[in-house]
């Protein structure tokens, strides 16, 4: 049983060990993004819109950001850090893909993101892991932004069926 509120509310001061429940949202979250860094590395080196790559490079530097931001929380705490898939990434650069699909993914890798850091941020009973979470899923939002704009502005964005006005149909 916990005894102290410290265990929830110690901010500053001597911080008690990670608990397994956030030590696996946080070692899911950084696999995750592994596996993502890993895509956008791919895509950034084979893209031929330069507006997409800037985007995936900025992609890749708010990727690494959380990288090491749970990494640190895991190796604070002596725990495994999942594989790097960097190395899978080969030196082409010929696309398979075009600049609007690969946009599409990172955009979809940034919309999980937000999700995953949000359920580690419910679940977390430390203070400093909840921020984290906190700033890692408002940066993922901040990209997820911005691929959408830049969706738009290359009009590879389709409308999806809305509902019915029904205040316009009284017209």
């Amino acid at each position: 049983m916990i005894e102290h509120y410290n265990y929830v509310t110690d901010v500053f001061g001597k911080q008690r060990p990670i608990n397994t429940i956030e030590s696996g949202h946080a070692y899911f979250n950084l696999n995750k993004t592994f596996i993502a860094k890993a895509m956008i590395l791919g895509f950034s080196q084979v893209s031929k819109n330069q507006n997409v790559r800037a985007l995936l490079e900025k992609s890749l530097q708010v990727k690494n950001k959380h990288i090491d931001i749970f990494s640190s929380l895991l190796t604070k705490d002596n725990l495994h850090l999942p594989q790097s898939c960097e190395t899978e990434v080969t030196n082409s650069n010929i696309s398979p893909f075009s600049d609007r699909l690969m946009l599409l993914q990172t955009g979809f890798f940034f919309a999980v993101a937000v999700t995953y850091y949000n359920a580690a941020l419910i679940a977390s009973m430390r203070a400093d892991i909840s921020a984290h979470c906190e700033k890692a899923a408002l940066d993922s939002l901040w990209i997820y932004s911005r691929i959408g704009k830049d969706m738009i502005d290359n009009q590879w964005m389709e409308q999806p069926p809305q509902a019915d006005d029904r205040k316009r149909l009284d017209d």
